[in-house]
């Protein structure tokens, strides 16, 4: 059965658009004028979803905060829920975010509220957006909560967008020294130790190791490569499926130094942005955590706010429970939250650390560059030069045996 989109006036006047599955053209078109309404447009959606394309199917950040604000504008300009679905649909890129808006206009369209149909993909949307988007739908102020959703994933991908861009001088620095590496091990090494073979002196222990990984490396390089290309795909696997292995890679990335604080910033950043979004549409505190714990990247974090949402059930306070926990909330949040919590301004409190840590990021980022640079040249130096000295200093030897 084909899929065919179409746009239809009823009785009062009143456009509707959907979707429909029918063999035929021809009977699409009887179908929809068998229940009473004039068919303005009628045609065919041709998606094309080998199986290969739903292995690589992706939607990013920008896919979800361009649907988010699509959908905002278009009901603030006066459209219904389904009108602006569709509008949302047709101005999307994306093939596999065209597919999940259509089946969210279907169940809409259906009579589903909004927040059930995208509950139907917990790993496109969070949990904390779907209850955001059905509080405002009973509250009758859901294009207000798009505009905070809005707010809140713009501010996430900014400040992602920074680290990633931060860091690719250092990981362009990085490939690069390997890739000096990789060719002098395979291609000059080999022809050079021909040479130390016909002399016959003696070479230095480090020569000779690397001589010999060398020609290990110029013998088996395919399947050194096979094996390193297995061991990254089976680690990864273990990874999506090892919850306990992703948890103690979670805690060391945050012992990690420099680059752990950073972790440690984003995820409160990204935590505190949640919580103010959440606190200030009337969520309780309880939920909130829940909520959070879902939008946070780092399982460590996931799992603390998971873990306080009982003590807080209790009557225990945030800013209690953040202070047992000193080396993953660091002291200036735990002061803000106690300091909210004292005023009655909690969720204004989880704004001014959110754009805190958000500021404190940017400057990270700003720096970054400027503050490795001198430590990658050094360590570029110290690699490539080690190789070259470790080939050139027998020859040197050899000189001197000559003469």
């Amino acid at each position: 059965m084909a899929n065919y989109e179409y746009s239809v006036i009823d009785s009062d006047n009143v456009i509707h658009r959907g979707n429909i599955r029918c063999w035929f053209k021809r009977q699409a078109n009887k179908q929809l004028q068998r229940e009473g309404i004039s068919v303005v447009t009628l045609a065919r959606v041709r998606v094309q979803y080998s199986r290969w394309r739903k292995i690589f199917r992706h939607i990013s950040r920008i896919d979800k905060i361009i649907f988010y604000r699509n959908l905002m504008t278009m009901m603030r300009a006066g459209l219904n829920l389904n009108e602006a679905l569709a509008s949302s649909r047709e101005q999307s890129a994306n093939p596999y975010m065209k597919r999940v808006i259509a089946e969210a206009e279907k169940s809409v369209l259906a009579g589903q509220p909004l927040s059930d149909a995208l509950n139907r993909y917990p790993k496109l949307f969070p949990q904390a957006a779907v209850a955001m988007i059905r509080l405002g739908e009973h509250s009758g102020k859901l294009i207000e909560t798009l505009s905070f959703l809005v707010q809140q994933q713009e501010g996430d991908f900014r400040m992602l967008r920074k680290i990633r861009n931060a860091l690719v001088y250092p990981t362009l620095i990085i490939c690069t020294m390997v890739g000096i590496v990789i060719i002098m091990m395979i291609f000059v090494i080999p022809k050079i130790s021909q040479i130390y073979v016909d002399a016959g002196a003696p070479l230095p222990i480090y020569t000779r190791i690397l001589v010999n990984v060398s020609m290990f490396l110029a013998s088996n390089g395919v399947y050194v490569a096979a094996a390193l290309l297995l061991l990254v795909v089976c680690l990864r696997a273990w990874l999506s499926r090892s919850k306990k292995f992703r948890l103690f890679v979670h805690r060391l990335m945050l012992r990690l130094p420099i680059f752990g604080e950073i972790i440690k910033k984003v995820n409160l950043a990204m935590a505190a942005r949640s919580l103010h979004m959440l606190t200030k549409s009337g969520v309780s505190v309880d939920e909130s955590l829940v909520l959070t714990s879902g939008t946070v990247s780092n399982l460590v974090y996931q799992q603390v706010f998971r873990e306080a949402v009982p003590f807080v059930r209790r009557g225990v306070t945030i800013s209690q429970i953040l202070k047992g926990k000193p080396t993953l909330f660091l002291p200036l949040f735990s002061k803000m939250v106690m300091t909210g919590e004292e005023t009655g301004n909690l969720d204004d409190m989880f704004s001014h650390a959110a754009k805190y840590y958000d500021e404190d990021v940017q400057h990270w980022s700003t720096n970054v560059s400027t503050l490795i640079e001198p430590i990658m040249l050094l360590g570029t130096a110290v690699v490539v030069g080690g190789v070259a000295l470790a080939i050139i200093y027998p020859l040197w030897n050899f000189a001197n045996i000559i003469e």
